[in-house]
């Protein structure tokens, strides 16, 4: 891990953290500025690092994700509606 040298991501990210975790999740984005050569959309999951993957905060998780996948109808949808 030492050696790991970090290389721009080539795309857009959508970084999920868990909003009852302690510390800034301005921190958090921060951390990823300039590594990406995109948008970078901050979204808050309710739980925390250790509950995001348990119900009932799962269920955000989910949608969350599911909204951004590629050919998603719905998201397809609300793009061509904007």
């Amino acid at each position: 891990m030492r050696d790991y040298e970090w290389k721009p991501y080539r795309g857009n990210l959508t970084l999920l953290i868990a909003q009852d975790e302690p510390g800034s999740s301005t921190a958090l984005t921060r951390a990823w500025t300039g590594r990406i050569i995109g948008s970078c959309e901050t979204l808050l999951i309710p739980g925390t690092h250790g509950t995001i993957l348990a119900q009932p905060q799962v269920i955000s998780l989910a949608r969350e994700i599911r909204q951004r996948l590629p050919g998603n109808v719905e998201a397809g949808a609300r793009s061509m509606m904007a």
